[in-house]
């Protein structure tokens, strides 16, 4: 019984230095990704938001945005543009055009990116 409970042990601490590690690229790939959105597509404000976030890993992390400014007609290249860029798939949020529920909890808790 120890030595399942010292796997286990041993498995999460894997699993939260991974994702730990997966956040470090994350944070490492962010202003790169701003300024992409800043630059060629006029972005005003970006906020992160969502399980990046957190500290606790997640089933499918992803880099959520909430974003100000995007044109709705660019969001799918802005989209394109930045898988090429980021470690893991990125969800654009516009703020003009996102549920309601999402853009509360992303001003709430998100963490502000860049602001013009």
């Amino acid at each position: 019984m120890i030595r399942f409970m010292q796997a286990l042990l041993d498995r999460a601490r894997r699993e939260q230095a991974e994702w730990e590690s997966l956040r470090s690229k994350v944070r490492e790939a962010l202003p790169g990704l701003v300024a992409v959105l800043v630059r060629e597509y006029g972005v005003r404000r970006v906020t992160l938001f969502g399980s990046i976030l957190r500290s606790a890993p997640s089933q499918r992390p992803d880099i959520d945005l909430l974003v100000e400014g995007l044109d709705a007609s660019r969001r799918a290249e802005a989209l394109g543009r930045l898988f090429l860029l980021a470690p893991l798939p990125v969800d654009l949020v516009p703020r003009e055009l996102g549920r309601r529920e999402i853009v509360q909890r992303a001003l709430e808790d998100g963490e502000i990116l860049y602001a013009a």
